[in-house]
């Protein structure tokens, strides 16, 4: 962008729940209230500053990704919210529901606080949180930074190859899970990690 390389995913993840059972999506794939962590509440992970906040996008119908002709720079992350977490850092939540932002730039917000709710916005196939942190607050335009996370419980894996084959999220995703899932401090989780987390 305007000359530079930038890498503002680098440290991403995208958060997908499970439900109790081990399902993504219980029912028709192609509903999005059909999957487990729509509507979910998405929380800041900082005190911080609300810089910026898209709100005003459909979801997308799960199943594919949207017509590559209908994405803009614009709406490439759907509803979204950056928050500035002072030092340099911004936090950055994509995907979000339609009408669900419940703050505006330059509102103060606090760690826990309910910033909005999970939907399926932008380009994604799937209702899930697409997280990760910034060196400036363009979602594009800006380098990821590492970070790790306070406290978490490591509860198992989903099978790579099992998540490859299953383009449409059916089935139970839980299989690999311990008997006693293993705290952790100050990690950062990889790929197909199944996470659990305490209420905040």
């Amino acid at each position: 962008m305007n000359g530079q390389i930038y890498f503002a995913q680098r440290f991403a993840i995208d958060w997908m729940r499970l439900d109790d059972r081990g399902l993504l999506v219980h029912g028709n794939p192609a509903d999005v209230s059909n999957y487990s962590g729509y509507g979910a509440d998405v929380l800041a992970v900082a005190n911080g500053t609300v810089v910026s906040t898209l709100d005003n996008l459909d979801d997308q119908k799960p199943g594919t990704l949207p017509d590559p002709r209908t994405i803009t720079l614009e709406n490439v992350e759907g509803n979204h919210i950056v928050l500035d977490l002072g030092g340099g850092v911004f936090a950055f939540y994509a995907h979000l529901r339609r009408n669900s932002i419940k703050s505006s730039p330059g509102d103060r917000v606090k760690r826990g606080q309910v910033l909005g709710s999970l939907g399926n916005t932008g380009n994604t196939s799937a209702p899930h949180l697409h997280f990760h942190l910034m060196d400036s607050p363009s979602t594009l335009g800006s380098n990821g930074l590492p970070y790790v996370i306070d406290a978490l419980e490591f509860a198992g894996e989903v099978s790579a190859v099992k998540f490859a084959e299953g383009a449409n999220l059916e089935g139970k995703w839980n299989e690999n899970v311990l008997r006693a899932p293993s705290p952790r401090h100050g990690q950062f989780p990889m790929d197909f990690a199944i996470i659990n987390f305490s209420a905040p």
